[in-house]
């Protein structure tokens, strides 16, 4: 998420981002630095996820793609390509840009592909929480992703708890001294 505004949209892509069973969710340069969750669209969903914030685009997108991930990004311009045509690579960043302005420069400087979803009526453009959904959605129905393996869905789980639960790292502990 690159320079989201509306903590409300930062919530919901955050729901739909564990929805489809992602971990880790990168905020870049956001107020939601500064606010607290919508607890009403979240969920707790967001307790769920790795979150990790940058100031800037230039902290994280290289890392991705020194790691291998192609960055895509979804911008409305004339270098965009319809996802509906693309291959769907094994390791994949998707940016969505601020609801305002779209994706930052350094976002666009990074950017290996601009991709869009097409639109069948007369806006130019979905709420960035729903156009996260189709895209997210037709990424996964194009391409299959590993599921997680028993280490990272109980250490997720671990990490939920701890988030979630108050005392939880009291809990574990008596918990693995009893066990």
């Amino acid at each position: 998420m690159d320079r989201f505004v509306d903590h409300h949209n930062i919530s919901a892509v955050t729901r739909t981002c564990e929805g489809m069973g992602i971990l880790n969710v990168h905020v870049i340069s956001s107020d939601y630095l500064k606010n607290y969750a919508a607890r009403s669209v979240t969920k707790n969903s967001d307790k769920w996820l790795n979150l990790h914030y940058y100031e800037s685009a230039k902290e994280i997108l290289p890392i991705l793609k020194e790691n291998g991930y192609q960055i895509w990004t979804a911008h409305l311009s004339k270098e965009s390509t319809d996802l509906h045509k693309l291959h769907i690579p094994d390791k994949i960043a998707l940016v969505l840009g601020s609801e305002k302005d779209g994706p930052s420069e350094d976002t666009k400087e990074l950017t290996d592909k601009f991709i869009y979803l097409p639109i069948h009526g007369f806006i130019e453009s979905y709420n960035v929480s729903v156009a996260s959904a189709l895209l997210l959605q037709l990424i996964k129905e194009k391409r299959t992703f590993n599921n997680l393996s028993e280490e990272i869905y109980l250490r997720t789980k671990h990490q939920y708890y701890l988030k979630s639960v108050k005392f939880a790292d009291r809990l574990l502990n008596y918990h693995w001294k009893n066990n």
